[in-house]
């Protein structure tokens, strides 16, 4: 597997781990640690110039870089929805934690996500918020630095999957993981591999110290006697105040620290409390309500640059950012969302792609040599057909040869006599009649132009296909009789005729017709039974193609010799144009 990198980058220093391997068994490959000089006009370019720096000096790789953001300005809640697909929760996350976060506008943050149990249809979250700002200073720090983090969280999230992999968070225990960095402390509660709590205190090992100052020595049991160090603000002054004695910072981190255990709800017993980052006096080896306090161990950082600050001993955050990248970890972090989530994506897809446009490149190729094969065999036949028309049509007067061309087509043949010889590169004699047309597009003209002089000679004899005759009225009532004839089951009966009439009638619309006017009886057994014959017949009509409509003003029965029903007016529309002319 592909190395990986955790980098956090915190107020005053940054760690960074190199892991090769796998989740399971991570081999440290290289361990970096620094200091980033003060520089309240351009922080980021001050932390990507230290941070350069170091990697340059030490060759470190950095092509899988998980960056850990200081959890200062993160915020933590808990939300309950009554949706358990991951797609929807990331919908819909933002618009139910927004009445929680009153200090954010939620446009300028990030939120991510830790599903702590879920159902069919509800689940149970701890939402971690952070300013986008702060996404993108240390994305931006990555960037001058010269290299590209593919993914960010906070140090809550890495310090879990670092403990994780240590096999500090077994399933039968419940251990608070802390980590002190240099102006907050990060803390997290596991219970039985289920994360039950995180949250950030404001506090860290470096609070009482400006930027830049390394601070004093802390000897055991001098929290009370340390002298406090020299304010330079008003007292007045309204908002949070500096902490003056690195004894307060203990005090207070074992006093909140006492808060989380007392308020923690966990299903297994509290057994410890590890802790990473800083070591301070009075805390390491101690207890906190009964529940003991050790070191995470196994996260040291072999090389410093610089001699300050290195009571930091364990670089837990960076350890597990770099689990995260390798595909391990408890918690699967993601901080690169909305318009910084895809940054980076190109640089995973380069090889696939140049892979595939070197082989669709390959395949076009070797498509295009058949297709030119293609094309010269077409061609050749073409030039073929094009010499055969000409030869058959005009011939070859400079070998005694007649055309069978035996009318003149002035246009046709000034298009032909344009020819020229043949072409260097072809074979036979191409025709260049025309230089705008392909080959093809030659035969179309010729074959256009044979139709338009065939047109034209048809209209001067009087066969113009353009002008219609009117409809016949004897071929409509030809179609009527013939229909009556052809009585193949003897549907109709006897029929009489008294009278036939056929008229060619044409409409305002342009629409011809012919109408068949019949006086004629139907005989039968009785008129009822005549009735029947009749009106087979009028179903007979209706299906007919040339059949428009049929209106009969009356019919009178007759009863005597013969019996059946007397029709003296029977009306037929016909429409001959649409009879088949094999019928007729």
């Amino acid at each position: 597997m592909a190395k990986a990198c955790g980098l956090r980058i915190g107020p005053r220093r940054f760690e960074l781990f190199v892991l090769d391997g796998s989740p399971k068994k991570p081999k440290i490959v290289a361990s970096l640690a620094g200091e980033i000089p003060p520089d309240e006009l351009d922080p980021v370019g001050a932390a990507s110039h230290a941070l350069k720096s170091a990697i340059k000096a030490h060759r470190i790789s950095t092509d899988n870089v998980g960056v850990v953001l200081d959890a200062h300005s993160a915020a933590f809640r808990h939300l309950s929805l009554p949706v358990s697909d991951t797609s929807k929760i990331e919908s819909v996350i933002k618009f139910e934690v927004e009445a929680q976060l009153p200090q954010f506008n939620i446009d300028e943050i990030i939120v991510d996500s830790y599903i702590q149990n879920s159902a069919t249809d509800a689940s149970n979250l701890i939402v971690t918020a952070v300013p986008k700002e702060d996404v993108s200073a240390a994305l931006e720090t990555c960037v001058e630095a010269g290299f590209e983090a593919l993914e960010a969280e906070v140090e809550t999230t890495a310090l879990v999957n670092a403990a994780w992999a240590a096999g500090l968070c077994a399933l039968d225990s419940a251990q608070v993981l802390v980590h002190v960095g240099e102006e907050s402390t990060a803390v997290a509660v596991v219970d039985g591999g289920i994360v039950r709590e995180m949250r950030v205190i404001q506090a860290g090992a470096l609070s009482y110290t400006p930027h830049g100052t390394p601070p004093p020595p802390l000897e055991e049991g001098a929290e009370e006697a340390e002298a406090p160090v020299e304010r330079d603000y008003d007292e007045a002054s309204s908002g949070p105040q500096p902490i003056e004695r690195a004894g307060e910072i203990v005090q207070r981190l074992r006093r909140e620290l006492a808060r989380t255990v007392s308020a923690a709800r966990t299903v297994q017993e509290l057994g410890i409390v590890h802790v990473s980052g800083f070591q301070l006096h009075g805390m390491v080896g101690e207890d906190i309500l009964g529940v003991p306090v050790e070191a995470m161990e196994g996260f040291t950082i072999d090389s410093f640059e610089g001699d300050v600050h290195t009571e930091y001993s364990s670089a837990a955050v960076a350890y597990g950012a770099a689990i995260r990248q390798m595909g391990g970890g408890l918690i699967n972090a993601s901080l690169r969302r909305e318009d910084l989530r895809f940054s980076g994506t190109l640089e995973r897809i380069e090889l696939p792609l140049a892979v595939l446009c070197l082989l669709m490149t390959t395949f076009l190729g070797v498509w295009f040599m058949f297709l030119e094969k293609e094309r010269a065999t077409i061609d050749r036949d073409l030039i073929f057909m094009l010499d055969s028309s000409v030869n058959y049509m005009m011939g070859r007067p400079e070998k005694g040869m007649e055309g069978n061309l035996k009318y003149q087509v002035e246009k046709l043949e000034s298009y032909v006599q344009t020819k020229t010889g043949p072409i260097p590169g072809t074979d036979p004699v191409e025709y260049r009649m025309d230089p705008a047309r392909n080959r093809y597009e030659q035969l179309q003209y010729i074959r256009a132009q044979l139709n338009t002089e065939r047109m034209r000679l048809q209209k001067e004899l009087g066969h113009d296909s353009e002008l219609t005759q009117p409809q016949s009225a004897l071929k409509g009532l030809t179609l009527v009789l013939d229909l009556l004839a052809r009585d193949e089951n003897d549907k109709f009966g006897r029929v009489s005729f008294r009278t036939l009439k056929a008229d060619y009638r044409t409409s305002t619309r342009g629409e011809d017709t012919v109408i068949v006017t019949l006086a004629l009886s139907f005989f039968a057994e009785n008129s009822y039974e005549a009735t029947s014959n009749y009106e087979a017949f009028s179903g007979a009509l209706k299906t007919q193609d040339w059949f428009v409509k049929i209106d009969s003003k009356r019919s009178d029965p007759f009863d005597g010799v013969e019996k059946g029903v007397h029709l003296p007016s029977l009306v037929i529309t016909v429409d001959v144009s649409k009879a088949e002319e094999a019928v007729l």
